[in-house]
This record gives C-alpha cells, sequence and structure tokens, in this order.
C-alpha cells in the first residue's frame, strides 16, 4: 500500500463505497429505505469527529499553548455528545437500522428488543462508549473515575450516559407493552414480508 500514490487508492475507494451505497438502496425494500437513512448517521458522526479531533489535538496547536481540556462547557458537551454517537458506530447503525425497520413491518415487539439490545450494549461501552478509543468498561464504573485520571464518568458525562442507557430501555418496555396490548396483525406482517422493493 505505501508504494501505491494515495492519488490512485482514494477514488478506488470513492467509487466502492458508491456502489455498496447504490446495491444497498437496490436490494432494500422501499419502505425500509428510512432504516437505511438512520444507519449512516452514526458514520457521519464518526467522519466528523475524526476532524474534530486532528484540530483538538494537533500538534502546532498544542505547542501555542491551546489546551483541548479548556474547552468551554458547551462546546465540550457538543463533542461529547459526538463521540457517544460516534464510538462503536458499525453496530450502532445495525441496530438502529433494524430496529427502526421492525417498527416499519408492525413488528414492534422485536424493534423493542433491538431497543433493549442497545441499552445493554450501551451499559458495557460496547456502543457509545464516551472514551476516547471507545474502550469498553463496567457499568460500575460510571461513577468511579477509575476509568481515567479526569474521572470520564462524573458529572454531566455520567447524566449522558444514564439518559442513553434510559431512554433506550424505556422506548424497549413502551413498544413491547405496545405490542401486548395492541397485538400485531399476521396479515399484515406477512403483507410486509411478501411486499418485496414496493413500499
Amino acid at each position: 500500500y505505501s508504494l501505491v500514490p494515495k492519488a490512485t487508492v482514494f477514488p478506488i475507494l470513492v467509487f466502492i463505497g458508491l456502489e455498496i451505497t447504490a446495491q444497498s438502496y437496490h436490494a432494500t425494500p422501499r419502505r425500509h429505505y428510512p432504516a437505511l437513512g438512520i444507519a449512516c448517521l452514526p458514520a457521519l458522526a464518526t467522519l466528523v469527529l475524526i476532524f474534530v479531533e486532528k484540530v483538538m489535538y494537533d500538534p502546532g496547536l498544542l505547542a501555542s499553548g491551546a489546551n483541548p481540556a479548556a474547552l468551554s462547557e458547551s462546546v465540550a458537551g457538543e463533542v461529547q455528545i459526538l463521540r457517544v454517537l460516534a464510538n462503536g458506530f458499525i453496530l450502532t447503525a445495525l441496530l438502529w437500522a433494524s430496529m427502526l425497520a421492525a417498527m416499519i413491518d408492525g413488528r414492534m415487539r422485536r424493534a423493542g428488543i433491538f431497543f433493549l439490545v442497545c441499552a445493554a450494549c450501551t451499559a458495557f461501552g460496547v456502543i457509545h462508549s464516551p472514551l476516547p478509543g471507545s474502550p469498553m468498561y463496567w457499568p460500575l464504573q460510571w461513577q468511579s473515575g477509575s476509568l481515567m485520571p479526569a474521572g470520564p464518568f462524573t458529572g454531566s458525562t455520567a447524566s449522558l450516559m444514564l439518559g442513553v442507557f434510559w431512554g433506550y430501555v424505556a422506548a424497549g418496555m413502551m413498544l413491547i407493552g405496545y405490542e401486548l396490548f395492541h397485538p400485531a396483525d399476521p396479515a399484515h406482517q406477512l403483507d410486509a414480508e411478501n411486499s418485496g422493493g414496493e413500499p
């Protein structure tokens, strides 16, 4: 790879990416297009985070005395939200697309289970880890500050993670409860399975 000019490799990667995107929409029923759209959000967050962290930790900027830890509270919070959305983006995209596709098909219990899986993954840092590098952790470490010297699971970060976790749990339980009291119409589900690429 080091012997191949970047100017040659990048157009090939762009073409492959466009072809994969086109095939995704070609092979997916039209009614599930929103699920494909929501699956792109974590990947876009990852792309943005790469450039944000390049700027924040640029050697020239640090040499001039800039301190990334001195960001204002609002900006630091926005960067943290971006990191939470970006970390574990591949699994997040799969789970989000699956839950939305299930909701579109009227399978609320299945969608609720996907929400609960997201909650479990969030609790252990499999997705939405707020730490640089996206390491996993035990739920009890949320408040301990033992993961990093700065104590990442304190204050606003702990509140953010608790909000994400309980948000998933609440959404999952509501969807499961909804199907218990409003059972899905089997005919509607069968029609959704057999409709192919039609809405």
